[in-house]
């Protein structure tokens, strides 16, 4: 698998988890009060697990960009051979001060800070089972183009306007939707197809 760039990799997760929320402050709105509602919220909690589960793994910036410190701490865990960070005399001079500790105990923080990551992959991988038909359109939706022709006339004006909505509203929802699942993912296969039957195994490729 290629080498990443984080800082790329995490500005594009996070803008395109901004056009979600955008999306979805649109539809709370058109469906304020109604039974669909639910179905929102099922889908907000999803892609909010999936973020917090990239923050947790440190694959998303507490700021702006990445400190130096979390910028190591990431090298450490996408590096299980120890291929770039082997021991303490591969700390960069700037952090020295923050690994005052013994060979022994930085390999053991090394160890734990890769299990972080494979803690998020799996967790990852969990949340990806678990969406079912939570990103499919509503039923409702669905059966608005239906109610429509059945009671105007295609000549009909009104019918015309009714079901160009319908179909504008089927298009935003696509885009929730799509939106929705190309967030369900760590940071660094956003945009990206990803075999998911290779998740647990991604780690050891970097």
């Amino acid at each position: 698998m290629a080498h990443y760039n984080i800082d790329q990799k995490a500005s594009e997760y996070l803008k395109e988890y901004a056009v979600f929320e955008e999306l979805l402050l649109f539809w709370e709105a058109l469906l304020n009060r109604t039974t669909l509602v639910g179905k929102l919220e099922d889908i907000s909690e999803l892609v909010q697990s999936a973020h917090d589960i990239n923050e947790t793994a440190g694959l998303l910036p507490e700021g702006d960009v990445f400190s130096d410190i979390e910028r190591f701490s990431l090298t450490v865990r996408l590096n299980p051979e120890r291929r770039q960070v082997g021991g303490l005399k591969d700390v960069p001079r700037g952090l020295k001060q923050e690994f005052e500790m013994t060979e022994e105990n930085f390999k053991r923080w090394m160890q734990e800070e890769r299990e972080v990551l494979e803690t998020a992959l799996i967790d990852m991988e969990d949340l990806i089972d678990s969406i079912d038909d939570s990103f499919e359109m509503p039923s409702e939706l669905e059966e608005l183009e239906h109610v429509i022709y059945e009671a105007l006339q295609p000549e009909d004006p009104l019918y015309r306007a009714l079901n160009q909505i319908s179909l504008n509203l089927s298009a935003m929802w696509e885009d929730l939707s799509n939106t929705a699942r190309g967030l369900m993912c760590l940071s660094l296969n956003v945009n990206d197809d990803v075999d998911r039957a290779a998740l647990p195994a991604i780690l050891h490729d970097y």
